[in-house]
């Protein structure tokens, strides 16, 4: 079975209202569970509790399912900005098909990990290299990348669109965005402040102005590479 994973944009809202903390993660209720089915939750904010560390590593497990007043929940999504910190290893389930643009702009994450996928190609969106790639389904819009530079060619195909806050832990000094990239959504770039030159392969994107570089457009330089 695949699932669709969706974008969740910051002003369309989920669920039916009400909230829970369990084990230092703090959920927010998408459906309530009915008819002997599951309810289903998203994944508001991650304290520091529910972060284990495991012989000098940080590790944290995003739950497949979650129970709360004797009712099960399917963990289905993460809210942006429900994570933070840096995590040596994040774990999550194969139920996810909801994020957020910026789910993981406050954290820094080592690799990322589905257990045991229900998806025939997991790694299509995520994709356990030096360089931390998260997609959503289609793999046409950049949800997330790690620190780890360069960002590889390969990481970049088939993506079309770069997501809020996609880039803002980028360290390099310069990046390469390549042809067929269509549109970079405000704060794409936002507090990269080693950031100085971002060459375009081809054309710029249609859908680019000064909001994708929040507090550092002034130490831009872009420039153009001819298109292979």
């Amino acid at each position: 079975m695949k699932h669709e994973i969706k974008n969740l944009s910051p002003d369309v809202p989920f669920g039916g209202g009400g909230s829970f903390d369990e084990n230092g993660i703090h959920y927010a209720i998408d459906k309530e569970p009915e008819n002997n089915k599951a309810g289903s939750v998203m994944v508001s904010m991650v304290t520091s509790s529910a972060v284990k560390k495991e012989k000098g590593r940080t590790v944290l497990c995003i739950p497949e399912a979650v129970k709360h007043h004797n009712e099960v929940y399917q963990v289905i999504g993460i809210c942006g900005a429900a994570i933070g910190g840096d995590i040596t290893e994040l774990h999550l389930p194969p139920t996810l098909r909801v994020f957020s643009g910026f789910s993981f702009c406050n954290c820094t994450v080592g690799s990322i990990i589905i257990d045991n996928p229900e998806t025939d190609e997991p790694n299509r969106f995520f994709k356990e290299t030096k360089n931390i790639i998260v997609t959503d389904y289609s793999g046409e819009r950049l949800i997330y990348a790690s620190t780890n530079i360069p960002i590889t060619a390969e990481d970049w195909r088939g993506v079309k669109i770069i997501g809020e806050y996609a880039l803002c832990h980028y360290k390099g000094t310069e990046i390469t965005i390549p042809y067929g990239v269509e549109y970079i959504e405000p704060m794409a770039f936002a507090s990269c402040e080693n950031l100085r030159t971002v060459y375009f392969v081809g054309q710029l994107p249609c859908g680019i102005t000064t909001s994708a570089f929040h507090n550092i457009y002034k130490n831009i330089c872009i420039k153009l590479l001819p298109k292979p």
